[in-house]
């Protein structure tokens, strides 16, 4: 594994541009090596929750595989650059399974992509586990996928956690500003209940194109007369910002409040300055920064050995995760490179320590870790809980 994130994403286009099989691996792929696989885009928006994914993976791997890799034998992390296309990533999965053969394929990109996969019943069909995804998926979480492990709570629970903040703070009129799409009117609709059983009053309900361009200059003018204390933003991050830097820029000072794929780094990059700080973001993993827990030392130690000059952020620690979930149930596996055995013992997973986050599955259970919180924006952008 010694060529960085960028260099992996450069190979990528010079296979495309040779008309060459568009899968690039952190290192050659070789007999005795034990190979995960990531299908998503590189560039553009979405491209930075894939290179996060596979920065915080690779540094989890590299450290593995100083160590004497899983019974000796090496990780391989393989990224194949891939449209925001459910059928054109059903059909990369297909020629990375006949040709690499890997142990498991990790975080498929956008709802449209990961029903494509589970509609299609590909997991099951070629044999090979998915774990993780972004979103989170609540539509897919019942019944339950044999071959599709989440890593975290699903992104129901995620706004339920924002509305109990709201309500714990004392915020009793909010608005929502969200995709008009059938999976976030989903999240609207348990917005809804959850503030009901709360007492906490919806004064404004703003749906947006979801094609990540929309004009919400008509939104925050309604925000703005609603009386709305606060604003669940389900948008992508760089909207999010936008959503921010315009009420501040009316001096409308509302509580701004998202899911976790708003990554505080991500926000930071495309707002105003100045007007980041407060944006509340629920979590499904813990603090990145925390003095305490051995998971974040670790990952902080393992991601600057493996990249000094990069900066960490929220996915990173979220591959990180995902990849030690993996390399545990590998350790347990007599043949660490068979995506059976991988699926059996991380359906077995009981209690794992991860260092101080604790990891479970079961058939009735594929979604890892039950950790959620809200941390909130600090001025310098980082994210605090």
């Amino acid at each position: 594994m010694q060529h960085t994130l960028r260099h992996w994403a450069a190979r990528c286009a010079l296979a495309l541009a040779a008309a060459l099989p568009l899968v690039c691996a952190a290192q050659g792929n070789s007999k005795g090596t034990i190979t995960v696989a990531q299908a998503g885009p590189v560039g553009g928006a979405i491209g930075f929750y894939t290179q996060s994914i596979q920065q915080g993976m690779a540094a989890c791997f590299g450290w593995i595989n100083s160590q004497g890799g899983v019974r000796g034998q090496r990780l391989e992390l393989l990224l194949a650059d891939t449209p925001l296309d459910a059928q054109q990533t059903i059909a990369q999965y297909t020629r990375i399974a006949r040709q690499y053969r890997p142990v498991a394929f990790v975080y498929p990109m956008s709802p449209t992509v990961i029903d494509g996969l589970l509609d299609a019943n590909l997991g099951a069909k070629l044999g090979i586990p998915i774990v993780g995804t972004v979103p989170q998926m609540y539509r897919r979480r019942e019944p339950v996928n044999p071959y599709l492990f989440f890593v975290g709570v699903s992104d129901a629970r995620e706004v339920e956690k924002i509305a109990e903040h709201i309500a714990t703070v004392g915020m009793r009129r909010i608005a929502i500003v969200h995709w008009n799409d059938s999976t976030t009117t989903g999240l609207v609709e348990l917005i809804r209940e959850t503030t009901r059983r709360l007492d906490v009053e919806i004064v404004g309900e703003y749906p947006v194109s979801p094609d990540g361009r929309a004009d919400l200059g008509e939104a925050v003018g309604k925000l703005t007369k609603s009386g709305a204390s606060a604003v669940v933003s389900l948008l992508a991050a760089h909207e999010t910002a936008r959503l921010s830097s315009e009420l501040r820029a009316v001096d409308n000072r509302m509580a701004v409040y998202g899911p976790s794929y708003n990554d505080a780094s991500l926000i930071e990059q495309h707002a105003d300055k100045g007007s980041v700080h407060g944006i509340r973001i629920s979590q499904i993993v813990p603090n990145q920064d925390s003095p305490l827990l051995k998971i974040a030392i670790d990952f902080r130690k393992h991601f600057a050995e493996r990249f000094p000059e990069a900066q960490a952020n929220n996915h990173a620690f979220q591959g990180y995760i995902a990849a030690r979930i993996i390399v545990q149930a590998l350790m347990r596996c007599p043949d660490p490179r068979s995506p059976a055995c991988l699926r059996a013992e991380l359906e077995n997973t009981r209690n794992h320590d991860l260092g101080g986050l604790l990891v479970n599955y079961s058939a009735k259970n594929h979604d890892g870790l039950s950790y959620v919180d809200i941390g909130m924006v600090s001025r310098s952008g980082k994210l605090l809980r």
